[in-house]
Formats: C-alpha cells, structure tokens, sequence
C-alpha cells in the first residue's frame, strides 16, 4: 500500500506497477508516467521516474533481465501541486528528493511482489516437470521391479 509523503507543505502520493512480457512494446524497459493520473508524454528521458528505473533499481536482485525481457514500468504521482520541471509540464524533475525516494520506493516494493510472483511460478513449473519425469518412467521401474520379484520368488521355490 503507498504512503503519502509531502513536499514543501503538499502532501503526494506515487502508485506504480511493474509489468513484463506481453506486448508492452520493445525490448527493454518502457516508462509510462503519469500526473494526476494523466499521462505525460513529452521529454521521457528527464523524468525523475525514468531516471529512477534506468539508473536506480537494480533489475537482476529481482530475477529480472531488463535487457532481454520486455519490462512496463508504470508510475503515477498525484499530488494537490507537482512540481514540474520547465513551464510546459511536461516532466517531474529528478532534484526533488522526496519523490525520487517515493518513486524508488514504490518500484522496489512493485518488483518485490513481482519477484516473489516469478519464482512461485517457476517452483510450480519445476514441480509439474518433475512429475511429468517420474510419471513417464513409472510402467519401466514397475515392470522392473515385478521382475526382479518374480525372479526372487522362483529361487525360492526353487530351493
């Protein structure tokens, strides 16, 4: 569950959600950023978000490739007064710390989640593939041992 922080006496909030594989478009890591839950679409690059999940988290620690896999990073800050780089509002600087925690904060709790979603997934891949093995030699380890019973068997009626 996010926080509310505050900067400069207004309070502000960061969601965010951490998507990979689909068709989330290129390879790599796609930012989507949003004020007030409406989009930003000019100067990506200078965002404090894109800063935070090109330079900040450390993709590998969650089980992720962020240069092979396709990784959607969604973040939306909203916010009674944003402070926005430039007259345009186009971008959220990178220089107003309390967000550049929350944001990085807010990531990391995302790819948290996601990395413990990843390797439930793969426990559950591994576990089916390993039955998948015993299950397909179990007619030649039964007919094996029934040999191997019958043999023992005619010895000792045999002696």
């Amino acid at each position: 569950m996010p926080k509310a922080s505050s900067h400069e006496g207004h309070a502000f909030i960061v969601e965010a959600g951490v998507a990979i594989g689909g068709n989330i478009g290129k390879e790599g890591i796609t930012v989507y950023r949003f004020a007030n839950r409406i989009p930003m679409l000019f100067e990506g690059g200078s965002d404090v978000v894109t800063r935070v999940a090109n330079k900040s988290i450390k993709w590998s620690s969650y089980k992720i490739d962020h240069k092979k896999q396709r990784v959607g990073v969604f973040v939306s800050t909203v916010s009674t007064r944003i402070p926005f780089k430039g007259t345009s509002k186009e971008y959220i600087g990178e220089d107003v710390t309390p967000i550049n925690d929350a944001v990085k904060k807010a990531l990391q709790m995302c790819c948290h989640q996601l990395k413990a979603h990843l390797s439930r997934r793969d426990a559950e891949n591994d576990a089916r593939t390993r039955r998948k093995n015993l299950v397909k030699y179990i007619p030649d380890v039964t007919r094996s041992i029934f040999r191997y019973w019958a043999a023992l068997l005619l010895c000792i009626v045999i002696l």
